[in-house]
């Protein structure tokens, strides 16, 4: 996921539709939930799967980065792409990451943030309890 600022441009400008969807990975989401909301510490962390062209192009518009290039890579299963949101105190998700998983070898491969920031230490942890759960590998320069 390089940096997106030239890839933007022409990612708007492909012919493709916005109906265009693929199989899901078969690797499950993640929901996890922490603090309170009486004291206002309430994170609820979630991570969805990419399955449509609408999807995968919204995210890199949102992050500002160019997974919307990986298009083929996930359509053939080789690659899924997914999201990881927060939500604070009921507020709306909103999205802080973009993760890559190599599904032949479950292996998740990257993880980026807007503008291709590197994951924080509280997001990797999130990564590391959805890997446990699904029985993936975090790849050592994730995280």
């Amino acid at each position: 996921m390089v940096n997106g600022v030239g890839w933007h441009a022409d990612l708007r400008k492909q012919p493709f539709g916005d109906q265009i969807t693929w199989h899901s990975s078969g690797i499950g989401e993640f929901e996890w939930t922490e603090g309170t909301l009486d004291a206002e510490t309430l994170r609820r962390w979630t991570i969805r799967e990419i399955v449509t062209w609408k999807d995968l192009r919204g995210e890199g518009l949102v992050m500002r980065h160019c997974v919307a290039s990986y298009l083929h890579s996930c359509s053939s299963g080789k690659t899924s792409i997914w999201s990881l949101g927060l939500e604070r105190n009921e507020q709306r998700r909103r999205q802080v990451l973009t993760v890559e998983v190599a599904v032949d070898k479950r292996i998740i491969c990257q993880a980026r943030g807007k503008a291709n920031r590197l994951p924080e230490e509280k997001e990797v942890e999130v990564l590391r309890r959805w890997a446990a759960q699904e029985e993936l590998t975090l790849a050592e320069h994730v995280g």
